[in-house]
């Protein structure tokens, strides 16, 4: 059993110590190579991008038990179709969010707190985030199911390789 848990246990923890290591070097490029301003506009921006990763791993969670359930109740077949279901819904979530993004991108940075001096960054920053905001999500998720799959290193991989 312990070594069963190791083997899920040390490929996610590296996966998000080095997904937390992105975001730090994010930073650092970010503040070194474009400026304080530029830095400042990102992390008004983080919050909702943080929001879209909880919604992208309430997809994944949920669904991945779902699916994790009906394939150890050899339901394969309902298995499939909840996967299906799941990557469908978030497909098309994620395209309105993206829709909205870009459409609303200056309301959503000004309800995000962006003073004046930070807003055109900002929305920059939105917009192009946005236009990534689908394989982002489906990324997020589908990495979750190969996990679940039986597979945490090749999801630990692809999280290192992104």
């Amino acid at each position: 059993m312990k070594k069963e848990f190791f083997k899920y246990a040390i490929p996610s923890a590296l996966a998000m110590f080095i997904s937390s290591l992105y975001t730090l070097i994010d930073g650092i490029f970010v503040g070194q190579g474009v400026g304080d301003s530029a830095l400042a506009a990102v992390n008004i921006v983080v919050p909702f991008t943080v929001m879209l990763f909880g919604l992208a791993s309430m997809f994944a969670i949920g669904g991945g038990a779902l699916v994790s359930k009906n394939i150890g109740a050899n339901n394969i077949e309902k298995a499939i179709n909840i996967f299906r279901q799941v990557f469908k819904s978030l497909l098309i979530v994620s395209l309105i969010i993206s829709v909205i993004c870009v459409i609303f991108t200056k309301q959503i940075v000004t309800m995000l707190g962006a003073t004046e001096t930070l807003t055109s960054l900002s929305v920059d920053y939105l917009r192009f985030y946005a236009l990534f905001c689908i394989p982002n999500l489906i990324g997020i998720v589908l990495n979750s199911f190969v996990r679940n799959d039986g597979r945490p290193k090749l999801a630990m991989i692809s999280t290192i390789s992104g």
